[in-house]
């Protein structure tokens, strides 16, 4: 199970938004969506190139989390369903 969970939260989407041009200290809330290069999407608040706020990622297998994210991690409450629907 550990293994095809895996492929969800991986660093390189957390890293794909970040830029080194903007600092957090000029960096504004902002809502938005973006579709990373695996294919999976998120829907939601911004702070500067972290997901923050409350957003909703869904991937290109299906899986979704929709909950709080924190400076690009899930963080607090929120529902992940996997690709086979647990």
């Amino acid at each position: 199970m550990y293994r095809m969970h895996a492929r969800y939260f991986t660093r390189e989407e957390l890293f794909e938004t970040l830029s080194s041009k903007h600092g957090l200290n000029d960096a504004k809330v902002t809502s938005h969506s973006y579709t990373y290069a695996n294919g999976a999407r998120y829907e939601g608040t911004w702070l500067g190139g972290f997901r923050h706020g409350d957003g909703t990622m869904k991937w290109a297998d299906k899986a979704t989390y929709k909950g709080k994210w924190m400076m690009g991690y899930a963080s607090g409450k929120g529902v992940f369903i996997d690709s086979l629907g647990n």
